[in-house]
């Protein structure tokens, strides 16, 4: 009678024991507890990056200008101007520019201090949610981020309004966050840095419930048969 006893005990904790371990798996999803997660760039640095590395493509065939001093302005509106013409500038003092820029009072007959305009227009800037990975209860979800980049540079001499240089192309990136990160990298100010949130996630839902079952189910076991 003691030995079936000691049997009992033996099998409940070995259930108890798997138990532990499933709640374990279900949290950390097999990972490294104790590995520090790395540092992820907010929406506006990652779109940043996007721009800067449409410039180093395009450039290559900028033309050589003996006074490097150019005139920067958007050629029309976009709420997101002030992040590319920010990087434009970057770029070009980098390169040994010098930039100035177009008053809100500009007309033809202004006197400029430049002979050589660079224009940009945003064909296309935007962020997306696209995709959603990471199936089965013991695995974390993580969302694909994407950026599409389309600019359209020109660049003009005053003198007779000749195009000098005119280029149209694109960037397209891609990385992954984790969901919880979402809310980290977003920028509420500007809609473009705060895509909407990526429909699917119904383990937001599921996963408190599993967790309060799996949970119930270690206090029963704890506490039954005592």
């Amino acid at each position: 009678m003691k030995k079936m006893c000691q049997r009992k005990k033996l099998k409940l904790f070995f259930i108890k024991a798997q138990l532990v371990l499933i709640l374990f798996l279900f949290f950390f999803g097999g990972k490294n507890i104790f590995a520090e997660e790395k540092a992820v760039l907010t929406n506006e640095g990652f779109l940043r990056e996007g721009v800067k590395s449409f410039l180093e493509k395009v450039w290559v065939d900028f033309p050589q200008i003996e006074l490097k001093e150019i005139l920067l302005y958007s050629a029309e509106k976009n709420p997101a101007n002030w992040l590319v013409e920010q990087e434009i500038l970057s770029f070009l003092i980098i390169k040994g520019f010098r930039v100035h820029f177009r008053s809100e009072n500009f007309s033809a007959d202004s006197s400029l201090p430049s002979d050589f305009n660079l224009s940009f227009r945003i064909v296309d800037l935007k962020l997306t949610y696209p995709k959603i990975r990471g199936s089965g209860i013991f695995k974390k979800r993580e969302v694909q981020r994407e950026e599409e980049i389309s600019l359209y540079l020109q660049l003009t001499q005053m003198k007779d309004n000749s195009v000098l240089w005119l280029k149209q192309g694109e960037e397209i990136k891609s990385d992954w966050l984790k969901k919880n990160q979402l809310s980290q990298v977003a920028n509420e100010t500007y809609s473009f840095l705060n895509p909407p949130a990526p429909s699917g996630f119904k383990e937001k839902i599921l996963e408190p419930a599993l967790i309060t079952a799996i949970a119930g189910g270690l206090v029963y076991l704890f506490f039954a048969n005592r």
